[in-house]
């Protein structure tokens, strides 16, 4: 066997990570407990009608700010406080509710300036333990 070393050189090798949302299958966020057929549309803090002065400017009604793995939802469906898995979205937590969420209706949250690349749909979710 023959072993090789080579020279070194001055190069940095960059490799992308993926942060932030898994929008895989839900393997590692919990047991499902059931699933749930919704509506599911997306806002941002610009939708709120608020000002970015107003102090509640991105503000959910749990006072979370509103950004990925935030959802608005109808608390008489999906209680506030509620772990899901959105595929296509990822994993979240049901933290605001809003005037057009009313029934099998959920809002995903996403941060301003960012490209939302989500198609309003009707969509199976899973709430987890």
């Amino acid at each position: 066997d023959e072993y090789w070393d080579p020279e070194p050189v001055d190069t940095v090798i960059c490799y992308p990570t993926r942060t932030g949302r898994n929008d895989s299958a839900p393997s590692d966020g919990g047991t499902v407990t059931r699933a749930l057929n919704v509506y599911a549309t997306w806002y941002n803090p610009a939708s709120s009608g608020r000002s970015p002065s107003d102090p509640a400017y991105g503000h959910t009604a749990t006072g979370a700010i509103v950004t990925y793995g935030i959802v608005a939802v109808d608390p008489d469906i999906i209680p506030l406080g509620t772990r899901m898995f959105i595929p296509g979205y990822g994993y979240a937590v049901a933290a605001d509710t809003g005037g057009a969420v009313k029934g099998n209706v959920i809002d995903l949250g996403f941060p301003d300036g960012v490209t939302v690349d989500w198609q309003s749909k009707w969509i199976e979710i899973y709430i987890l333990s």
